[in-house]
């Protein structure tokens, strides 16, 4: 009964740092993205004459940027 109940604890904490894991992942992907890929994409669609693409696109980042709440003053 004990090892049935200690494979249970185990389980629950392995899924919870499986959890932990998958959502920091996804935050250090959110930077990196936001940081890296999107200025050079930019850049290259700006140098590919892709400017009336890319100018709507550069608008609304900026409006949800604006409005949306940071996470360091929550």
């Amino acid at each position: 009964m004990l090892e049935m109940i200690f494979m249970i604890l185990v389980m629950t904490v392995g899924f919870r740092i499986l959890r932990f894991a998958v959502r920091m992942s996804w935050g250090v992907l959110s930077v990196i993205l936001s940081i890296v890929f999107l200025p050079l994409m930019l850049v290259f669609g700006l140098l590919g004459g892709l400017l009336k693409l890319l100018l709507p696109a550069l608008i609304i980042w900026g409006v949800l940027s604006l409005l949306s709440p940071r996470r360091d003053q929550l």
